[in-house]
């Protein structure tokens, strides 16, 4: 065994060093690895500003996010979870009226908020309408003056639906100052 060892240190004497790499070669790939990873970054950079349209973010469509969310909730129709459905769907509507419209639907009592949404003018009276009895019925569920049946529920999740669809294609009012 001895002289495998002796053998093996002897062949490793033998041995030349690896030649030295100058240290300008070893500070020049790294600069060329630092440029090359910038233009990288601000080609990847460009590149996706030019597909979100230049925010930085994709804009997502606050009627979209509504309606996934709206489809999500069709585990809590049952009347047993009547109050949870009803504080669900109206949070996601309120949300939806906030980012479609900027009215500040989630910080607002429900009289508070319907008050506002007549004298913005952002809302047509239909769409008025239409959300009040929405939301009063949702109130009737949320304070258990009701306790939803199951086509109760299914009304009210598809009146949501409809508000965010109708309201999907048509021009945000602009507020009348006169």
């Amino acid at each position: 065994m001895t002289n495998y060892a002796t053998n093996l240190v002897e062949d490793l004497r033998q041995l030349e060093a690896p030649p030295e790499i100058p240290w300008t070669a070893i500070l020049g790939a790294v600069v060329l690895a630092i440029i090359v990873g910038l233009v990288l970054a601000r080609w990847l950079g460009r590149r996706r500003r030019a597909i979100d349209g230049g925010s930085g973010t994709p804009e997502v469509d606050p009627s979209i996010e509504a309606l996934n969310a709206l489809r999500a909730l069709s585990g809590l129709m049952n009347p047993g979870q009547s109050r949870e459905f009803a504080i669900e769907v109206t949070a996601i509507v309120r949300l939806f009226l906030e980012r479609r419209f900027d009215l500040r639907a989630p910080q607002r009592a429900t009289e508070e908020f319907l008050r506002e949404a007549a004298a913005s003018n952002k809302l047509d009276p239909s769409q008025r309408g239409l959300l009040e009895k929405f939301l009063r019925t949702c109130e009737a569920m949320k304070f258990g003056r009701t306790e939803g049946s199951v086509e109760d529920l299914t009304a009210t999740h598809q009146a949501a639906i409809r508000f965010v669809e109708a309201s999907r294609g048509m021009p945000v009012r602009k507020e009348d100052r006169s």
